[in-house]
């Protein structure tokens, strides 16, 4: 080092080249004295990447502890499915380069304070399934400026400690599911740049009303299949720029009428699968710019007039595996962007006041399927589509079945002359025709034998025979025709 000052001091004296071959060696001591080599571990490939560059492979390697140092150039480091059961302080060396760290499905046990130092520019570091963490120290994250994700997703945690977290100012997505946490860790208060936050699949119970404090860049926040079965009201106030929220899967059986209060810019909200009876339209009159709500797998069965009166670009709703019977008009008022709505699944009970749905339609080429009757008996299994309603004399519309509905299409319908009838009726006219023709072959004969006799008498008798016959066979050939066109009108379906 005194070296390089006296160069410094005095670098007009000192010709550019030697300048420059210094700044080279100096470079190259920095980087080997800190931890690092050129050779690739042995039971690791090392080669470029296409996304990251330069990375190291060490899968499935048999490793149980740390090799003694990483490549220099190293961008990418997978140490994934091996036996690590301890990460000891400094125990990647002075990677500069490194971006990325897998440490998922190891036995990692513990982590000891500065384990992750000399790694400046690390922006993701995975953990995930450590299922043998017995606590994380405070300073378990020192010396990661630059970490923008952190997976600790099935690690068997209980908790993390407040001040984890603190000096991650660059975190963004903190990935914590599949752990055994029973509250929203108060580490993650504060952390005013974190967009996404996932702590679904934990034993979560409630979300407090300081739950979330401080969450004011929040974009999603998965909290689905915990165990919550209360939300406070303005449990999610400081969450203002929060656009998905996931409570799916939970044991929420109710919800206060503040509980989503502040999250103007909430695009996708999912309540599926909880134990929910009822939906008031105090929930979601803060929600102007939700576009998908789910409220499918819940016990719902009824919903509030104006329940989503304020739901103006709601463009999906789920409402599918409920026990909802009927439905009011008035309770999807307002939903005049909806593009899609999910019915099925439900015990339908198909009276004339469910008629209107079939015809509802909220937007252009929206319409209502899937809705199967389960009851009364007469439209049980029908698709409501298909259920005949119809008025009696005192004008009560009454749901029929589709059997009565075709009997009494029969009974409307024009009648028709049976075949027997149309028979007899052909009958009688092929029986008066042949009588016309042989009387006027009669007539004919007995007009002739008045004028002469003998040869020329007989003569004549016999050509007038041979006409009257000609006239009876073209008079039946004509009625032929008549029959076998009445005979196929007759036959075809009205």
């Amino acid at each position: 080092m005194r070296l390089w000052k006296l160069l410094i001091k005095r670098r007009a004296w000192v010709p550019r080249r030697i300048l420059v071959a210094t700044c080279h060696v100096l470079l190259f001591y920095a980087a080997t004295s800190g931890g690092c080599a050129h050779a690739c571990p042995a039971g690791c490939s090392c080669g470029v990447a296409a996304d990251v560059g330069y990375s190291v492979f060490c899968e499935r390697a048999g490793l149980t502890a740390m090799p003694p140092a990483f490549p220099c150039l190293a961008r990418s480091l997978h140490l994934t499915r091996n036996r690590l059961r301890l990460l000891p302080e400094r125990a990647f060396g002075s990677l500069a380069l490194l971006q990325q760290l897998f440490l998922n499905h190891n036995n990692v046990t513990f982590l000891t304070p500065g384990a992750f130092r000399g790694l400046p520019s690390v922006s993701m570091l995975s953990l995930a399934h450590n299922r043998h963490f017995t606590a994380l120290h405070t300073r378990s994250f020192e010396g990661l400026p630059s970490l923008r994700l952190l997976d600790l997703s099935a690690c068997n945690l209980f908790s993390l400690p407040d001040r984890i977290l603190l000096e991650l100012h660059a975190l963004r997505e903190l990935r914590a599911w599949g752990n055994r946490m029973r509250r929203v860790p108060g580490a993650v208060q504060g952390l005013s740049r974190l967009s996404h936050l996932y702590l679904g699949q934990n034993n979560i119970e409630a979300v407090a009303y300081n739950s979330l404090h401080g969450l004011v860049g929040l974009v999603l926040l998965d909290l689905q299949g915990n165990n919550i079965w209360v939300v406070h009201n303005s449990s999610f106030h400081d969450c203002s720029h929060l656009e998905d929220l996931y409570l799916n899967d939970n044991e929420l059986s109710s919800l206060p009428p503040l509980a989503f209060i502040g999250l103007l810019r909430l695009r996708l909200l999912n309540l599926g699968g909880n134990r929910l009876r009822a939906v008031t339209g105090s929930w979601f009159w803060s929600l102007s710019a939700l576009r998908e709500l789910y409220l499918d797998r819940n016990e719902l069965s009824t919903l509030d007039a104006g329940a989503f009166r304020q739901l103006g670009v709601l463009s999906s709703l789920h409402l599918n595996h409920n026990n909802l019977t009927w439905l009011s008009e008035e309770a999807l008022a307002g939903l005049t962007s909806l593009q899609r709505i999910y019915l099925f699944r439900n015990p339908w009970h198909c009276t004339c006041a469910l008629r209107w749905l079939r015809g509802w339609s909220p937007a252009l080429g929206v319409r209502v399927r899937d809705v199967t009757c389960a009851s009364p008996e007469s439209a049980a299994g029908l698709e409501l589509s298909a259920v005949p309603f119809r008025y009696t004399d005192a004008r009560e519309c009454r749901p029929g079945s589709q059997r009565a509905a075709a009997a009494a299409a029969a009974a409307a319908a024009p009648a028709r002359p049976s075949e027997g009838r149309l028979s007899a009726m052909l009958s009688r006219m092929l029986l008066e025709t042949f009588k016309n023709a042989s009387a006027a072959a009669g007539a004919a004969n007995a007009s002739d034998g008045t004028d002469g006799g003998g040869v020329w008498g007989n003569w004549t008798d016999g050509a007038n025979a041979a006409a009257a016959a000609a006239a009876s066979r073209a008079s039946l050939l004509a009625l032929a025709v008549v029959v076998t066109a009445a005979a196929a009108a007759a036959a075809s379906p009205p």
